[in-house]
């Protein structure tokens, strides 16, 4: 491109580059959580990460963009959830795109665990849906290391970041039949890359409720069938929780981070 620009600008009369044919460099497998993991996540987590996770299974928003969500973009009476800025490293910024500024539908579930959060002793000023004691936004990298990666070790599931629910969430959607646009439209990307889809189809937030209903409905299945995490200690052989751990039942991480 350098050398393209440069001949085209006249600083010279040759193009190194012509002919060269790069290497295809492969891309790394991401890791994913499937339904039932984030099933198994949100079933065994304490509050409010619990209410975290389910969140970011069912609206698939990015790390910051969840750290980053306020209590007036939350809208429980129609279910809606409006994504508007992002945190990085704690500071404020807008979203990753200009498609990143959305809102999305939330279902019935979410929106019921949501309104039990917010009333749960938040301090009054507060502006952050998930703060510290200050007030302050979470810090996502935080959540993962001290919080996430324990969850997961005890389960038996590789370990992952908040990226991998986001997967998950595409994956989700994707075997519920959610047509394209409504997913593109959930996970604030761009493009899909058809002009088809991209141009002229439109969505509908109609077609959110649909989704966001579906994938409540899966992810609250899934919570309530988590197995316990403790089985009673004068019995331990009669109990099959600790082997089905131990035997890492549905461990169908993607890959590791």
């Amino acid at each position: 491109m350098m050398w393209r620009i440069a001949k085209a600008w006249g600083y010279t009369e040759v193009d190194v580059s012509s002919g060269l044919d790069l290497p295809q460099v492969p891309r790394p497998k991401q890791p994913f959580l499937t339904a039932a993991q984030m099933g198994r996540i949100i079933g065994t987590a304490a509050e409010p990460q619990a209410t975290f996770y389910w969140v970011a299974a069912e609206t698939g928003l990015r790390a910051g963009e969840l750290a980053g969500l306020r209590k007036t973009d939350v809208d429980l009476a129609n279910r809606r959830l409006s994504v508007e800025q992002s945190i990085w490293k704690g500071a404020v910024q807008t979203p990753k795109t200009e498609s990143s500024v959305r809102t999305i539908s939330i279902s019935r579930q979410l929106a019921n665990r949501l309104s039990a959060h917010l009333t749960r002793k938040l301090r009054s000023e507060t502006v952050f849906v998930f703060c510290t004691r200050t007030g302050s936004p979470w810090d996502a990298n935080m959540v993962v290391k001290r919080k996430l990666w324990s969850t997961l070790k005890t389960l038996g599931f590789p370990r992952c970041g908040l990226h991998a629910f986001r997967h998950g969430n595409a994956t989700l959607m994707d075997a519920l039949g959610v047509p394209l646009k409504v997913r593109q439209s959930r996970l604030g990307h761009s493009r899909s890359g058809d002009i088809t889809t991209d141009v002229y189809t439109h969505f509908q937030i109609e077609g959110h409720d649909d989704a966001a209903s579906r994938l409540g409905s899966v992810l609250s299945k899934e919570a309530s069938n988590s197995l316990p995490l403790t089985c009673p200690k004068t019995k331990r052989a009669s109990c099959g929780v600790q082997e089905a751990l131990e035997s890492k039942q549905e461990n169908g991480c993607g890959g590791w981070i």
